[in-house]
């Protein structure tokens, strides 16, 4: 058998050479982190694309809220307090709960609940220039009714741009104990609610919830609208609520998408475009607490974990161009190690 030129051999060692290189690439991005995943003790995780970074943060510190950044979704970078606790805030200096952070023309925005002694539980918005902080108050009052007990406030922007705030009126405010989704339109600048509010459906509306209702996260999928939600009914669940209409009526899920004491979900996409995914907390008390990250995949008309149809989050995303690499590398080695025909 004829031996491969000079010229073949130096381009197979530079095509491996590029290989492994870009393979130690891939290995020092995650090695360089300080935190994977599973150590992050985090409740009501929210997780922002930005830049080609992620950035979570969550229900994580009596003061304010403690943040994460990360490339790869699996290894962390504490960045300390994105927001912390001060003393000229009329209506949070305690309950720091279910942060989500949001971009807008060149700012970003942190959408927070919070009360004081004396104040019932409201939802109100800071700012800052940098999506790690400091976020400082928008205003001096919360976005939320001031007379109702109202938590996990969400940004939602529709396809032409309308922008609503949607949250939760308590179920601690009823002797049901059956609490209610709200929906209300919000001001450009993110400084009050404006128009007409409207009830989109109530806790017991759906036959996996218990009645309360926390966690809401709205995803507008061909032209359906899908509001995610959290309750507890034999442990912490989350389903959704679907219609073809911003403000209803709203079709509950027959089953819950996430199970096993988990809940409080927000969506997001790789890459800020890419393959749909959902991060939530589980299970819903303890130390064990962290945040997990999953598929979200539709399949016969419902939403599922797609880990529970058999895929799980992967790094796939990275090893397809190395892999391909590898194989042509392969196949020009074969091609020119073959004897001349005579």
């Amino acid at each position: 058998m004829a031996r491969p030129s000079f010229r073949c051999s130096r381009l197979i060692t530079i095509v491996l050479a590029f290989v492994i290189v870009c393979a130690a690439t891939d290995i020092s991005t995650t090695r360089g982190a300080t935190m994977h995943l599973d150590e992050i003790w985090i409740r009501d995780p929210n997780i922002m694309y930005h830049d080609g970074l992620y950035y979570m943060t969550g229900t994580t510190a009596g003061d304010g809220f403690l943040g994460y950044v990360s490339s790869d979704l699996e290894h962390w970078d504490p960045i300390g307090h994105i927001y912390t606790r001060n003393a000229s805030s009329t209506w949070a200096l305690q309950d720091f709960w279910a942060p989500e952070q949001v971009y807008k023309n060149g700012k970003f925005y942190l959408f927070f609940s919070g009360k004081t002694s004396t104040t019932n539980r409201s939802t109100g918005v800071a700012v800052a220039t940098s999506p790690v902080g400091p976020y400082v108050d928008l205003m001096l009052a919360p976005l939320t009714p001031a007379e109702w007990m109202c938590l996990d406030g969400h940004l939602f922007r529709d396809d032409n741009g309308s922008e609503y705030f949607i949250y939760s009126y308590e179920w601690v405010d009823f002797p049901s104990g059956i609490g209610e989704f709200w929906i209300q339109p919000i001001a450009p600048n993110f400084t009050t609610l404006i128009g007409e509010k409207t009830l989109l459906f109530r806790g017991k509306d759906a036959t996996w919830s218990g009645g309360i209702t926390d966690g809401p996260s709205m995803l507008k999928l061909n032209g359906t609208y899908y509001l995610f939600w959290s309750s507890i009914n034999h442990g912490y669940n989350c389903g959704y609520a679907s219609s073809r209409q911003v403000l209803g009526p709203y079709e509950q899920s027959i089953n819950p998408t996430i199970t096993g004491d988990g809940g409080h979900s927000t969506w997001f996409r790789r890459g800020g475009d890419g393959e749909l995914l959902i991060t939530y907390h589980q299970p819903n008390h303890g130390d064990g607490i962290r945040a997990h990250i999953d598929r979200l995949c539709f399949v016969a008309g419902q939403w599922h974990l797609c880990k529970d149809l058999g895929s799980a989050i992967d790094a796939w995303p990275s090893i397809i161009p190395l892999a391909l690499i590898g194989i042509a590398s392969v196949v020009l080695f074969r091609r020119t190690s073959r004897p001349p025909r005579k």
